[in-house]
């Protein structure tokens, strides 16, 4: 294995981390908007979001 294909790794798991970030963030914000404003579809759509949360980890 060459230093390249090690470096390549380490960038798609940084890749990986920012995503599940800002997916994770994206998430609390539904949430609180759902609850601030009585919001059915946002609940769902946060409900949608933990999904995508999780298939990252």
């Amino acid at each position: 294995m060459s230093q390249h294909d090690g470096h390549h790794h380490t960038s798609s798991g940084r890749i990986l981390r920012l995503a599940l970030t800002a997916n994770a963030v994206l998430l609390v914000v539904q949430v609180i908007g759902a609850v601030a404003f009585s919001s059915l579809a946002l609940l769902a759509d946060a409900g949608h979001q933990g999904s995508d949360v999780v298939a990252l980890l």
